[in-house]
């Protein structure tokens, strides 16, 4: 993960610090509001293998076509 922001930052001309800072405040906000993506985070960042991320890609799609996923997922 940390090879992936210290990329970005360089590229755009930000400072590494600043720009981790961000990524994480950003990624702490979405799993208050989603905690199920804290896996699919983790796996995508330590380039998990792509079964695995096809899984979560499957799971993803069987909640959101459930009325009752859909009801799970909303937030105020």
């Amino acid at each position: 993960m940390c090879q992936l922001i210290e990329k970005i930052a360089t590229d755009k001309g930000i400072n590494v610090e600043d720009a981790n800072y961000i990524f994480t405040f950003i990624s702490d906000h979405l799993l208050s509001k989603i905690p199920a993506l804290s896996r699919v985070i983790e796996d995508v960042f330590e380039n998990a293998d792509e079964s695995i991320l096809l899984e979560h890609v499957d799971k993803a799609i069987h909640l959101f076509s459930s009325s009752n996923g859909r009801r799970d997922l909303k937030t105020v």
